[in-house]
């Protein structure tokens, strides 16, 4: 996701905190707010059912008819079930679907049971990858309202300093301190 690459690269670090170079559009901000969410959920949906897995192998084998006796082919869904065990639905379909149309392995074979599940495991990282920088990314665009500008925080620590300077100064003279009601 573009969009998401620039939005990291705009993270700056100020006064020790990671900060949004710039504030995010209201509904621009609440764009990547529900994405965040959809992403979250999409990591959270939980494993899958051995049905599930049996449609995506049958999808597999349509699309790659082969010679397999009985035996052979039970053996090899019972290979693609212990593979793909415990990985969502979604990721298993992205990389049967990357497969078959070519922009992962060789759409000339069915991809081996270990092949399916290191592409589906790919796709879930990636998509957590995106969930942790996501959130990043809206914490670093409110630390940006809550910092003072720079020529604010300028004033305020030089405000202290002079506080500081005035009361160091007075110290058991019993003289009012410049500025006070006394």
């Amino acid at each position: 996701m573009p969009w998401l690459t620039r939005l990291r690269n705009s993270i700056i670090q100020e006064r020790g905190l990671e900060v949004l170079k710039g504030r995010m559009k209201p509904e621009y901000r609440e764009r990547v707010i529900q994405i965040g969410r959809a992403r979250r959920q999409l990591i959270t949906a939980g494993p899958n059912s051995d049905r599930e897995i049996l449609v995506e192998v049958a999808r597999i084998r349509a699309a790659h008819p082969d010679l397999h006796s009985a035996a052979e082919a039970k053996l090899l869904i019972e290979e693609y079930r212990t593979a793909l065990k415990g990985i969502p639905t979604w990721a298993i379909v992205e990389a049967r679907e990357a497969w078959l149309t070519g922009k992962e392995g060789n759409p000339s074979f069915p991809p081996r049971p270990s092949e399916l599940a290191s592409s589906a495991i790919r796709r879930v990282d990636m998509v957590k990858n995106d969930v942790h920088w996501l959130a990043r990314i809206i914490r670093a665009d409110d630390r940006a309202l809550e910092l003072p500008k720079p020529e604010t925080f300028k004033k305020i620590t030089d405000g202290f300093d002079q506080l500081r300077a005035d009361l160091l100064a007075n110290m058991g003279k019993g003289a009012p301190i410049k500025g006070s009601r006394k």
